[in-house]
């Protein structure tokens, strides 16, 4: 089972290795948010796809994009989640020594909201 982050890029898609290494060290910056290392992750991820892609158009070979960009949309859910990406956002930078790894309450309120007020409006008939 993968460990970290890059590992996990590196067993879906070998050319996201820079992606994920670049996001294992963002995580553990202590002035750096989780939500913007997770966008950082998934714009670097989109944009190593279109390289691939290029590359491929080069070499005469197909590549699919739809996947590339599919994939890199699932790892960044992973690491954003509100469960399982808080967790781990959490004890990283605990493990980086950063004086203040809480969350603030509007940060763990929005992220309820993301997670459970789609499910909860889908419910609700006007």
């Amino acid at each position: 089972m993968p460990q970290s982050v890059r590992e996990l890029g590196e067993a879906v898609i070998p050319f996201f290795q820079h992606s994920c290494d670049q996001h294992d060290v963002c995580w553990e910056n202590c002035g750096e948010t989780q939500d913007s290392c997770d966008t950082e992750f998934l714009n670097n991820m989109l944009s190593a796809c279109g390289l691939a892609a290029l590359d491929a158009a080069n070499n005469g070979e197909i590549f699919f994009m739809e996947i590339c960009e599919l994939q890199a949309n699932i790892l960044h859910q992973a690491v954003n989640s509100f469960v399982s990406g808080l967790m781990v956002y959490s004890q990283v930078k605990e493990e980086a020594g950063c004086p203040d790894n809480q969350f603030d309450c509007l940060d763990i309120v929005g992220r309820l909201w993301e997670y459970f007020g789609n499910n909860i409006l889908a419910d609700v008939s006007l």
